[in-house]
């Protein structure tokens, strides 16, 4: 079985945000694979929009040994089980939200998966931890890494770090918290 390292964005803006990205956080060390680095939890205002709840984000990375559509699969079950309700309606709060960014170098582009994620590169909530996890990182399709992406980003949105966070010490996991951005 191959393995390869796969870039993570978790989001959430409804109940308990960090429980619901510690969990989610375990269920993908679970499901998907190890779990080896943990960014900083940021806070973004959310996007569409601006009267529903901020949210908490953060990314992280693991290692896995899934094709990237099961794990696209395994996310959608992970969201289920944490308690996200798919509407209509695009950009609703939500418990979590599990977004694949990257994994390696890799490009797929399937009716149900792209990755990299199509929109990664336009939103700070993502940069700003994926810039902890992997600042070198180089986007398989832009051939940018992910620092200069950040510096590019015509990203306006308020995001920023919140003075505490205990889901790197609930999930067990090495973080990057101390990174400079």
């Amino acid at each position: 079985m191959n393995f390869g390292i796969v870039y993570f964005s978790l989001g959430s803006n409804l109940g308990g945000r960090e429980r619901n990205i510690a969990s989610a956080i375990e269920e993908i060390s679970t499901h998907i694979g190890r779990v080896n680095k943990i960014s900083s939890m940021f806070e973004s205002e959310p996007i569409g929009d601006k009267s529903h709840p901020w949210y908490l984000n953060c990314c992280i990375s693991a290692f896995s040994g899934l094709t990237p559509n099961r794990i696209m699969q395994k996310c959608q079950e992970i969201e289920m089980k944490l308690g996200r309700v798919r509407g209509d309606a695009k950009w609703a709060p939500r418990t979590i939200d599990i977004d694949i960014i990257f994994y390696g170098d890799k490009v797929v582009s399937t009716p149900i998966l792209t990755v990299p994620h199509p929109e990664a590169h336009k939103r700070l909530f993502v940069l700003m931890p994926m810039a902890e996890l992997a600042p070198d990182f180089t986007h398989p399709k832009l051939r940018k890494s992910v620092w200069q992406l950040l510096n590019e980003c015509p990203d306006t949105s308020i995001v920023s770090r919140p003075s505490h966070s205990e889901v790197n010490a609930k999930a067990g996991c090495h973080h990057q918290a101390d990174a400079a951005l």
